[in-house]
């Protein structure tokens, strides 16, 4: 069976980061007033292609100029936290994981057991 992977998880393994950017614009209307627009995607710091992208459309095809832009990035998924492991369950496994009370399987449940799983 073939899972298919999110295009958000393909470009946090990629090294992309949730990107947010406040951005302020000037009414076209009521230029001494400033309105706000949050833009949210993923996107490579510190260069934000995807930002700078998105910032270079507005100002060639929207009428609000900007004013200013905030942006705040974080990487969800680091180096740290994500390791490839060579394992998997046997059925037998499975059906103790279920529903089993040995402190083990709880443990592999609750997703607490740190490091592969090892077959003997």
């Amino acid at each position: 069976m073939v899972t298919a992977v999110s295009r958000e998880f393909r470009l946090q393994m990629d090294g992309y980061g949730l990107t947010t950017a406040e951005i302020h614009y000037r009414m076209p209307d009521y230029p001494n007033l400033l309105q706000l627009y949050v833009w949210q995607e993923y996107d490579l710091a510190p260069d934000f292609p995807e930002l700078k992208g998105f910032l270079g459309y507005w100002e060639s095809e929207l009428d609000g100029a900007l004013h200013s832009v905030r942006v705040a990035h974080h990487r969800l998924i680091t180096p740290s936290e994500w390791r490839a492991v060579d394992a998997s369950l046997s059925s037998i496994e499975r059906s103790a994981l279920s529903g089993s009370k040995k402190p083990e399987a709880r443990r592999l449940q609750r997703g607490a057991l740190k490091g592969p799983i090892e077959h003997t």
